[in-house]
Protein backbone atom coordinates (compact mmCIF):
# COMPACT_ATOMS: atom_id res chain seq x y z
CA UNK A 1 0.00 0.00 0.00
CA UNK A 2 1.03 3.30 -0.32
CA UNK A 3 1.09 5.62 1.93
CA UNK A 4 0.54 9.52 1.89
CA UNK A 5 4.47 10.61 2.19
CA UNK A 6 5.29 8.19 -0.57
CA UNK A 7 2.51 10.42 -3.02
CA UNK A 8 4.23 13.58 -1.68
CA UNK A 9 7.76 12.28 -2.42
CA UNK A 10 6.55 11.89 -6.12
CA UNK A 11 6.12 15.59 -6.88
CA UNK A 12 9.90 16.77 -5.73
CA UNK A 13 11.44 18.66 -7.98
CA UNK A 14 14.82 18.77 -9.46
CA UNK A 15 16.95 20.71 -7.03
CA UNK A 16 14.80 20.03 -4.16
CA UNK A 17 17.12 18.31 -0.87
CA UNK A 18 15.69 15.01 -0.09
CA UNK A 19 16.55 12.13 0.97
CA UNK A 20 19.77 10.20 -1.25
CA UNK A 21 17.47 7.33 -1.68
CA UNK A 22 14.74 9.27 -3.47
CA UNK A 23 17.96 10.45 -5.71
CA UNK A 24 18.61 6.74 -5.93
CA UNK A 25 14.94 5.91 -7.54
CA UNK A 26 14.60 5.49 -11.59
CA UNK A 27 12.03 7.74 -13.52
CA UNK A 28 8.78 6.50 -14.91
CA UNK A 29 6.16 7.74 -16.74
CA UNK A 30 3.01 5.92 -15.60
CA UNK A 31 -0.50 6.38 -18.31
CA UNK A 32 -3.68 5.34 -16.40
CA UNK A 33 -7.15 5.16 -18.58
CA UNK A 34 -10.08 6.48 -16.28
CA UNK A 35 -13.80 6.69 -17.14
CA UNK A 36 -12.86 10.33 -18.20
CA UNK A 37 -9.86 9.11 -20.33
CA UNK A 38 -5.91 9.16 -19.97
CA UNK A 39 -3.81 11.00 -17.91
CA UNK A 40 -0.03 10.92 -17.44
CA UNK A 41 2.17 10.87 -14.15
CA UNK A 42 5.79 10.55 -13.70
CA UNK A 43 7.16 9.48 -10.57
CA UNK A 44 10.01 8.45 -9.19
CA UNK A 45 10.38 4.37 -8.21
CA UNK A 46 12.68 1.68 -7.46
CA UNK A 47 11.12 -1.03 -10.33
CA UNK A 48 8.31 -0.54 -12.78
CA UNK A 49 5.15 -2.23 -10.68
CA UNK A 50 6.06 0.78 -7.50
CA UNK A 51 5.23 3.62 -10.15
CA UNK A 52 2.21 1.76 -11.13
CA UNK A 53 1.25 1.27 -7.55
CA UNK A 54 2.03 5.33 -6.76
CA UNK A 55 0.55 6.16 -9.74
CA UNK A 56 -2.75 4.76 -9.39
CA UNK A 57 -2.75 5.66 -5.31
CA UNK A 58 -2.42 9.34 -7.06
CA UNK A 59 -5.41 8.94 -9.81
CA UNK A 60 -7.96 7.59 -7.16
CA UNK A 61 -6.90 10.43 -4.33
CA UNK A 62 -7.38 13.08 -7.64
CA UNK A 63 -10.80 10.99 -8.63
CA UNK A 64 -11.82 9.48 -5.39
CA UNK A 65 -15.61 9.09 -6.89
CA UNK A 66 -14.48 6.53 -9.70
CA UNK A 67 -15.42 3.24 -9.54
CA UNK A 68 -12.27 0.78 -9.08
CA UNK A 69 -13.03 -1.21 -12.22
CA UNK A 70 -12.96 1.69 -14.26
CA UNK A 71 -9.14 2.55 -13.54
CA UNK A 72 -6.69 0.78 -15.32
CA UNK A 73 -2.67 0.71 -16.81
CA UNK A 74 -2.32 1.85 -19.77
CA UNK A 75 1.28 1.68 -20.37
CA UNK A 76 4.57 1.63 -17.49
CA UNK A 77 7.48 3.95 -19.41
CA UNK A 78 11.25 3.97 -18.33
CA UNK A 79 11.94 7.60 -18.03
CA UNK A 80 9.84 11.00 -18.71
CA UNK A 81 9.56 11.12 -22.32
CA UNK A 82 6.37 13.61 -23.63
CA UNK A 83 3.86 10.95 -24.25
CA UNK A 84 1.65 13.46 -26.40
Amino acid sequence: MINAHQVKETFRQPGDKGKEEDMAKLRFTVVISGSSGYRTFQVKANDWKEADQIATAIYRSEQPDEPEYEIGTAAVIAGWPKVW
